[in-house]
Order: structure tokens, then C-alpha cells, then sequence
């Protein structure tokens, strides 16, 4: 599988779910050569700030890049929807219209360098898709 580098934006999804989805798309950015930058915006249901990162109030960031540094740097995103001035909205067609719903595997083998993951991504979704020589090869998910 090609390493496209670059960044994966992982969106809030809600708590438990939201910790479950993040562990999913760290291995999705590990499998893509990606650096995760986590932001749960206002949509989150741990902060009252509509522009803030919940994120933080429980953990240590996983990449120094804030996510308006990591705008300045890209020159492409996908899915298409989101842009440069929207990547702090929160619940941009996750559930309806062109693009919404996508999970993990969706975004594999993308070339853009901002890659946006909104939707739920489980880890047992991705092992089939692993290299053959990564250390989760061959791993029981459950």
C-alpha cells in the first residue's frame, strides 16, 4: 500500500464513540503515513465552545499542529466538502448529501494531503486492508 503522507483530520463523533473513532483513525493515519491531528469542535458533547478543541480537556495533543496551522499548509482535501474555511465546522453532511458517511476505508489511498475522517472508523473495519508486514497482521480485532 502507497504512503501518501500529509495529515487526517479526525472529527468528534461522541465520547466513547469519539475515543473508539479516534483509536480507529490513528491506525487509518498509520496505514496512510499520515500524522493525526485531532479536533472535537462544538459538536462534541464535552465543550460549550463552538471554535474549541474538547479534545484537549482530556488528553495531550497527538500532533504539535493546531488544526488552522495544518489549513495554511494544504493545497488539497478530501472529501471535497470540506475546505481550508470549513474544517472548523462541525457535522458538515455527516449524514446526508454528496460524501456523507464515510468511513475509514473510504479514505484509504487517498493523494490529497488533508484527509478529513467524520465518520465512525473502527479498527476491526481495517485489518484486512493492513500491509502484509505490519505489526497488526494477522492480529484478532475482537
Amino acid at each position: 500500500m502507497p504512503k501518501f503522507g500529509g495529515y487526517l483530520l479526525i472529527k468528534s463523533y461522541g465520547f466513547w464513540s469519539d475515543v473508539e473513532h479516534v483509536i480507529g483513525a490513528l491506525l487509518l493515519a498509520e496505514m496512510t503515513g499520515r500524522t493525526p491531528v485531532v479536533h472535537w469542535g462544538g459538536n462534541s458533547y464535552y465543550t460549550d465552545d463552538e471554535r474549541g478543541d474538547a479534545f484537549g480537556t482530556f488528553f495531550e495533543p497527538l500532533a504539535a499542529l493546531p488544526l488552522n496551522d495544518s489549513a495554511e499548509e494544504v493545497d488539497s482535501i478530501y472529501p471535497p466538502k470540506w475546505s481550508r474555511d470549513k474544517l472548523a465546522e462541525n457535522g458538515l453532511n455527516v449524514w446526508d448529501g454528496a460524501v456523507s458517511r464515510l468511513s475509514g476505508l473510504y479514505l484509504l489511498n487517498r493523494p490529497e494531503h488533508l484527509v478529513v475522517t467524520y465518520f465512525f472508523t473502527q479498527v476491526v473495519e481495517l485489518p484486512p486492508w493492513l500491509p502484509p508486514d505490519h505489526w497488526l497482521q494477522g492480529a484478532d480485532a475482537m
